[in-house]
């Protein structure tokens, strides 16, 4: 059975590199639910390649974004993570 793509545009085994807070991580679209021990940094990530797959959509050379992803949780207050994301 195929498994459903996890970030549209992006096939579960399309390699990417990640730098989040300043810390860098490669890893594959499908290592992006099981890698990161904090859930802020890993919705932050996921909403990057979000972004950059819709870019992509529009205009197919991009191959990177770096942004700021605001996260909202419900026991802390809303936070700021700095994050980049690159295709390899």
């Amino acid at each position: 059975m195929k498994t459903k793509r996890l970030i549209p545009y992006f096939n579960n085994s399309q390699k990417f590199r990640a730098i989040v807070d300043g810390v860098g991580l490669y890893m594959t679209v499908s290592q992006l639910e099981t890698t990161f021990a904090t859930s802020s940094h890993r919705i932050a990530v996921w909403q990057a390649l979000e972004a950059l797959g819709i870019s992509r959509h529009k205009e197919p050379n991009t191959t990177g974004l770096g942004t700021t992803i605001t996260v909202y949780d419900d026991k802390i207050k809303p936070t700021r993570i700095p994050v980049q994301v690159d295709l390899l």
